[in-house]
C-alpha cells in the first residue's frame, strides 16, 4: 500500500477504461488507457512527479476487490498552452508509467476510440465515464 500522501489514479473494473485520481482515498481526477496514458493537466498540479501512482482495476474505491494493480508514474507531460486563454484550455497531459506498465485483462482494458475519419454532427449524444465529484461534497465510488 502506498503512503497516504501519494496521489493515485484508479481504474474501474468490468471492462472500464477510466481512472480516478485521489488523495487519502478521496476521488480526485480521471484518466484513460490509450496507447499512451491520458489525463487532465489540472490533476497533476501542485505535487512532485514522484508522489503519483496508478491504481488500475479498482471498481469500488471503498473496497479491495482483488483486481487492483498499482504502478508508479515515471514522468508526465503537460500541454504547454494549459490555461492559455480560457480557464481550462488545453487541459491534457500524457503519463509515462514505470516498468511494464498496466497489465491488461478482463478487469483492465484500454478505452475504445472511434476511427479517425468519423464525423460528428452537432447535438450527437455521447457517453462519458469516470470517477469524481457528482455534486458538491459527494463523490462516486
Amino acid at each position: 500500500m502506498a503512503p497516504l500522501h501519494k496521489r493515485h489514479l484508479s481504474l474501474a473494473g468490468q471492462h472500464s477504461s477510466s481512472r480516478a485520481q485521489s488523495i487519502k482515498s478521496l476521488v480526485w481526477c480521471c484518466y484513460y488507457i490509450t496507447s499512451t496514458r491520458v489525463t487532465a493537466t489540472h490533476c497533476l498540479e501542485g505535487y512532485n512527479k514522484g508522489t503519483y501512482f496508478v491504481c488500475a482495476g479498482d471498481y469500488n474505491t471503498d473496497l479491495n476487490e482483488g483486481t487492483e494493480v498499482e504502478v508508479n508514474i515515471e514522468d508526465y507531460y503537460v500541454d504547454e498552452d494549459f490555461r492559455k486563454g480560457n480557464r481550462m484550455n488545453n487541459d491534457i497531459a500524457l503519463v509515462l508509467l514505470k516498468g511494464l506498465g498496466i497489465p491488461l485483462g478482463k478487469d483492465i482494458m484500454p478505452i475504445c476510440l472511434p476511427s479517425e475519419n468519423i464525423e460528428y454532427s452537432p447535438g450527437l449524444n455521447c457517453t462519458i465515464s469516470g470517477f469524481g465529484s457528482i455534486e458538491t461534497g459527494k463523490t462516486s465510488k
